[in-house]
């Protein structure tokens, strides 16, 4: 899966096209602002996908709509209002030419999900779409978000990025959080969270990861 995605975002460009456009829209909606809120987060709807394996999704599913239909997504103790809140998949490598990026697929931060003020986000939008424009301007190539992001920031100085990343991981280290493949009780897991990014629940029930001993980087 994870090869042919790569295969696709090289050799297809409106693939790439996608991610930079989610930029666009964070901007229009920030501007309009039509719930009067002074945070907003991107949330991919895909993290979603593998939930209807869960035996009991759909009873679960049906008491929240009938009974609970309640899902949030607050901020942390640890938040920084000065800083885009990521989840971290690798770490950062420094000084990685554009197109080595394109073609390896050098990731930073998962692209999913990102959070922070409006005045902070809208400053770091345009700083993410005119590095978009140079990438192509200057080295004839482009990809995902993940890939942008990962040369914007291992060429911060360089290239005069002034928005800082606020990374997260799970208890345990690196995580790749690219779907939600379970539902289970939040007891099941809660205390082993060290570090999160966000608080979304489906009041109990709401679990994250790829395997059962997965700590999560997110939590209620």
């Amino acid at each position: 899966m994870v090869i042919a995605i790569l295969r696709i975002a090289a050799i297809v460009p409106e693939y790439p096209a996608i991610p930079h456009c989610k930029y666009e829209l964070m901007k229009m909606s920030i501007l309009d602002n039509p719930f009067n809120t002074e945070y907003f987060a991107w949330l991919d709807v895909g993290l979603f996908r593998d939930l209807t394996d869960y035996p009991f999704y759909y009873s679960i599913l049906g008491i929240n709509h009938f009974f609970l239909r309640n899902f949030s997504i607050n901020l942390l103790e640890d938040f920084k209002d000065s800083e885009v809140g990521y989840t971290e998949v690798y770490e950062l490598q420094r000084n990685v030419d554009a197109c080595d990026v394109i073609e390896q697929n050098i990731v930073w931060v998962c692209g999913a999900y990102f959070v922070e003020h409006s005045k902070v986000l809208l400053k770091w939008i345009g700083e993410y779409m005119n590095g978009v424009e140079m990438m192509i301007r200057k080295h004839d190539c482009t990809g995902t978000d993940q890939q942008v992001i990962n040369w914007l920031f291992s060429n911060k100085k360089k290239l005069n990025i002034t928005t800082n990343i606020q990374t997260y991981t799970n208890a345990g280290g690196r995580i790749r959080v690219w779907s939600v493949k379970h539902y289970g009780p939040k007891s099941a897991w809660l205390q082993e969270t060290r570090k999160s990014t966000l608080s979304l629940s489906f009041k109990k029930w709401l679990r994250f990861g790829f395997r059962s001993d997965f700590k999560p980087n997110l939590r209620f």
